[in-house]
């Protein structure tokens, strides 16, 4: 991510930008582009924040990033957005549930952020993984960059570092998941009531973990995205 970020300053530094994760799902893209329109309302109200679209969640999940909501920011009308006092990156699942029942949304990992910030709050953070690639255009200096970069997480080793500078927005009634794992297919599939193409063989791996009436309420939460 950091590369690209760099790229596109080179192009157009002033720019603001929604980062979105390739493999999610999303039942109201209407209600969805809603949330992010507000998330570049934001930005522009708050030029100095990320501002990230936080999911309430119907279950505890410890491989997702938490957020942990402070105080509201009076911002007008629209989705609720919070100032985020931490950022936990996969936690533990009693962490999980602990926090969860304190308020904290799942971090979507959709972000809103105007480049100028996101570049400052990076060279603070990591300072040697911004100055390892900076000016590196050519496949010879990326490949040698790349051999001598310390590897770091995204999630855990910046956003987590800075929560001051984090905002959520509460993205109510968008039916989202996030399809890192063929569980969670499953789960969104069996929702909607289609079959996931794999699953003749028996009963989804997931179904078997859980129980029928957290299926059913699963189910009804998705029915009323509808």
């Amino acid at each position: 991510m950091l590369l690209g970020l760099l790229d596109v300053a080179r192009r157009a530094p002033d720019a603001t930008l929604a980062i979105f994760p390739s493999d999610h799902f999303v039942r109201n893209e209407t209600m969805w582009l809603h949330h992010v329109e507000r998330a570049t309302d934001t930005v522009a109200h708050l030029p100095e924040k990320i501002v990230l679209l936080g999911i309430p969640p119907d279950r505890v999940d410890p491989g997702l990033g938490y957020l942990e909501p402070r105080r509201p920011l009076p911002l007008g009308g629209g989705a609720p957005a919070f100032e985020v006092s931490a950022f936990h990156e996969k936690p533990t699942t009693s962490d999980a549930r602990r926090l969860i029942a304190g308020g904290a949304l799942w971090n979507s990992f959709v972000l809103v952020f105007r480049l100028p910030a996101i570049l400052m709050l990076l060279q603070r953070s990591l300072p040697a993984a911004v100055a390892g690639l900076c000016g590196r255009n050519d496949p010879t200096g990326l490949e040698r960059a790349y051999r001598n970069l310390t590897p770091w997480n995204f999630s855990r080793d910046f956003l987590a570092r800075i929560p001051d500078s984090l905002v959520a927005i509460r993205a109510d009634d968008v039916g989202w998941s996030d399809w890192g794992t063929v569980e969670a297919i499953e789960r969104t599939l069996v929702a909607l009531g289609r079959n996931p193409p794999w699953g003749a063989r028996g009963t989804p791996r997931w179904r078997r973990r859980e129980s029928h009436s957290s299926i059913a309420t699963a189910d009804q939460r998705l029915a009323n995205f509808t």
